[in-house]
């Protein structure tokens, strides 16, 4: 900034962002009596916003995945483009998005997908508590349990062998799937004491 005292008066340039200004400030006052603007910068002048189909055309650039909806919202003070895209692998993400080149600001996962198989992994299947496999045994032969016996569990078909014992006499030897529950085989023995 150059500035000169004549007759009262500063003559200065002042340049800033958005151009060079002539800026006629009274000496005594400080009171400014004009401005005018000599040069604009071109750089400076407006921005201009891009419209849905433009950011659409470039987020189909930068991503394969599938625009879910898009809204120009003011973030900040400033317009940003929020974008909903659906991925490959049907994570939900959201992106902000430039609203002057369309460029990728941040994104976030809303919701990772309903994959099962990895859960499943970590957790072991669960198992029916002995008390459970009982009462499926009961209910398919009512009488006493005897004993009760989890097999299987390495081969990966693990069951409970529950022995009950009937009022008659006989013993009945129930295979209950230690996993659903269902009975798998029921097999007699007699008692002969």
């Amino acid at each position: 900034m150059n500035s000169t005292l004549k007759d009262g008066t500063y003559l200065m340039q002042l340049r800033t962002e958005t151009g060079l200004y002539d800026i006629q400030l009274d000496a005594v006052t400080s009171t400014v009596n004009s401005i005018k603007r000599l040069e604009s910068n071109p750089e400076a002048e407006e921005k201009t916003l891009w419209s849905r189909e433009q950011i659409k055309t470039e987020l189909q650039k930068q991503t394969d995945g599938e625009l879910e909806s898009l809204e120009l919202v003011e973030q900040e003070g400033s317009p940003v483009y929020n974008a909903i895209l659906i991925m490959k692998n049907n994570s939900r993400e959201q992106w902000t998005v430039d609203p002057y080149n369309g460029q990728k600001q941040s994104s976030k996962v809303l919701d990772a997908p309903a994959v099962n198989e990895p859960a499943q992994e970590n957790n072991k299947p669960q198992f029916l508590s002995e008390k459970q496999a009982e009462q499926k045994a009961l209910a398919r032969v009512p009488g006493e349990v005897d004993d009760i016996e989890l097999r299987g569990t390495n081969s990966g078909n693990p069951y409970y062998l529950v022995e009950i014992d009937l009022e008659d006499g006989r013993e009945a030897i129930v295979q209950v799937n230690a996993i659903s529950g269902a009975i798998r085989s029921v097999t007699w023995d007699e008692d002969e004491d």
